[in-house]
């Protein structure tokens, strides 16, 4: 009789177990994909911040190369006010407005790419914490199912002769 009760107990137990494990390596989960989303909203922080960089340099170079081109202008006797001369550095300048731009556009693209990756991430951790529960209810139930089948001596396609579980019930 001791060994009636002994088998279905730990089969209960195994099955707690299992569902506890489950649970915990759902949240392992949820945990490392949150870590993971962190970083990756850092990294988008990050390119941003080299985007501004880009953009300050490109704009850099645009004075630079403006300035050399008045100077040169100015030293070969066309003179800085002359309209080409002009023409020519609203020219060079806008091309370096219009990289800094670009810079800023490709980062600042990369860094919501990021957050939308951090984004999915935290949506599969949650999903991974849900499953483990699913998965430790399901395992609890398929458990306590093998339990009573070994308490009521019962297999189940013994169970299901004679039409549903008239087994059961002591009418088969």
């Amino acid at each position: 009789m001791a060994q009636a009760l002994l088998m279905p107990i730990l089969a209960i137990a195994g099955a707690g177990m299992s569902a506890l494990s489950s649970i915990s390596a759902g949240r392992q989960q949820n945990a490392a994909a949150k870590y993971e989303a962190r970083q990756m909203e850092y990294n988008a922080k990050q390119q941003e911040a080299a985007g501004q960089q880009e953009a300050i340099k490109a704009r850099r170079e645009a004075n630079l190369l403006a300035s050399r081109a008045l100077a040169v202008a100015g030293a070969s006797g066309a003179g800085t006010v002359d309209p080409n001369v002009l023409n020519i550095v609203s020219g060079i300048q806008g091309e370096g407005e219009y990289n800094a731009q670009m810079a800023r556009y490709n980062t600042r693209s990369q860094a919501e790419s990021m957050r939308a990756q951090a984004g999915a991430r935290r949506l599969e951790g949650k999903n991974a914490a849900r499953a483990g529960w699913i998965d430790a209810g399901s395992t609890i139930l398929s458990g306590m199912a093998t339990a009573g089948d070994m308490y009521f001596g019962m297999t189940r396609p013994n169970a299901m002769r004679g039409g549903g579980f008239s087994g059961f019930f002591g009418k088969g």
